[in-house]
């Protein structure tokens, strides 16, 4: 998963330069599931994570 998960990641930050108002959220859902999205509240250039379960 961890693989996985960095793969995500560095797809969205790829793709940051035409998103400049966000930044980056990574949701975990369980210890195998996760998501990761530009999200407004987190600002640009930045990674958030956050545990929601």
């Amino acid at each position: 998963m961890d693989e996985q998960l960095v793969r995500s990641v560095n797809y969205l930050v790829e793709h940051a330069l035409r998103r400049p108002e966000t930044g980056i959220l990574v949701t975990r859902h369980s210890p195998c599931d996760f998501t990761v999205e530009f999200h407004p509240d987190v600002p640009f250039g930045v990674t958030y994570e956050r545990r929601n379960w």
